[in-house]
């Protein structure tokens, strides 16, 4: 790291000349929390899930990724109307209120 105190990068240079690797405490801890382990799957919501058809559950993935109806439209090969009607019956049966309670549902349950 740019940061990094003179006898950190000595140390460093000294691990990789052993053929070691070397990373920094901050580096370290940086990696250590983007691998952190996934909290448990939410069975109450996985539960939910079984509600949707399967086209349902393809418009809920690509809600959840952030696509908008035009896209999602234009992946599944269905109009901008009928995606529309898919949302609505998504969140209806998840008892969501809108796309952003749809995305959080989908992350809690661990479906995306």
């Amino acid at each position: 790291m740019k940061d990094a105190r003179p006898e950190e990068l000595v140390s460093a240079v000294r691990a990789i000349a052993g053929g070691n690797a070397a990373l920094s405490s901050r580096a370290t801890k940086m990696l250590l929390e983007s691998v952190r382990p996934m909290r448990p799957v939410n069975t109450a919501d996985n539960e939910r899930l079984k509600d949707l058809s399967a086209r349902e559950l393809e418009v809920l993935m690509l809600v959840a990724k952030g696509y908008s109806n035009s896209e999602i439209g234009a992946k599944l090969f269905v109009s901008k109307p009928k995606v529309k009607t898919h949302v609505s019956h998504v969140l209806a049966k998840l008892r969501l209120r809108d796309r952003v309670q749809g995305r959080r549902f989908s992350l809690r349950a661990r479906y995306c």
